[in-house]
C-alpha cells in the first residue's frame, strides 16, 4: 500500500498546482461553461490554457491534473498542435483519471509525452502540502468526482475534484479544480485553501440564517 506520509507524497505550497477538465478540442465545453469565459471557439480556449500553463508552472513544479484531457474522438494531432502550441507544458504531471480518459492507453501516454511530462496516471491520490501547522502539512484528497466523504474529512483534510465544470458543490472542505473555475490556468494550494475557506464561511452563514 502507498505510504501517504512519505517524502514522495509531500509537496511545497509554492510549486504545487491543480487543474482539471481541460477538454481540449471539445467544442461543447464552451456551452457547458457559458458565462465563465469569453472564448469564441475551442482553439482559442485550448491556446489560453496552454499559454496560462506556461506562464504559471515552473519546469520542476508538480501539477495535479484531476482528469478529462479530451474526448475519445479528439485526435492527438489537435492536442499536439493546440495544447502544445507553445511547446511542451512545463512541470511534472500527476494525472488523476477522469471519465473521459478511459481511452488513454500506453500508445496515448507515449504520444502525450511530446506535450507533457506525465509522472503518474492513477484513479485516486492523497498528498500532503507543507504548512506551518503543528503537523507540518495539510492532507489533500484528489479524485475526479466530488466526494461526500473522504479520508481525513473530520480531521481537517481537504478534497479537490473535477468533473462538474461550472458547478461548485456546496460541500465544506472541498473545491473544484475545473479549468473554468480556476480561470483556465493551474492554481496553487494557497488559492485552493482560500476558496475552500471562503466556501466554508458561506455555508456557515447560510446555515445560521
Amino acid at each position: 500500500m502507498e505510504q501517504i506520509f512519505s517524502a514522495e507524497n509531500t509537496f511545497d505550497r509554492a510549486t504545487t498546482w491543480f487543474i482539471s477538465d481541460l477538454h481540449i478540442g471539445h467544442g461543447n465545453v464552451l456551452r457547458f461553461e457559458e458565462g465563465l469565459h469569453n472564448f469564441t471557439d475551442i482553439k482559442e480556449h485550448d491556446h489560453a490554457i496552454a499559454k496560462n500553463w506556461h506562464e504559471t508552472v515552473g519546469p520542476e513544479d508538480h501539477v495535479f491534473f484531476l482528469g478529462d484531457l479530451a474526448m475519445e474522438r479528439t485526435k492527438f494531432k489537435h492536442i499536439r498542435e493546440n495544447l502544445g502550441k507553445f511547446g511542451k507544458l512545463p512541470g511534472k504531471v500527476h494525472w488523476i483519471i477522469g471519465n473521459h480518459d478511459l481511452h488513454i492507453d500506453k500508445t496515448w501516454l507515449h504520444n502525450l509525452s511530446e506535450v507533457m511530462d506525465i509522472v503518474e496516471f492513477t484513479n485516486y491520490k492523497e498528498i500532503m502540502i507543507k504548512d506551518d501547522s503543528d503537523w507540518g502539512f495539510k492532507r489533500f484528497v484528489l479524485f475526479h468526482y466530488p466526494l461526500y466523504e473522504w479520508n481525513g474529512k473530520y480531521r481537517g483534510a481537504y478534497h479537490l475534484y473535477g468533473h462538474s465544470h461550472a458547478h461548485v458543490h456546496p460541500l465544506a472542505g472541498t473545491m473544484s479544480a475545473c479549468a473554468c473555475i480556476t480561470g483556465y490556468k493551474p492554481v496553487n494550494a494557497d488559492w485552493m485553501i482560500d476558496k475552500i475557506e471562503e466556501l466554508k464561511c458561506k455555508l456557515e452563514t447560510q446555515s445560521s440564517e
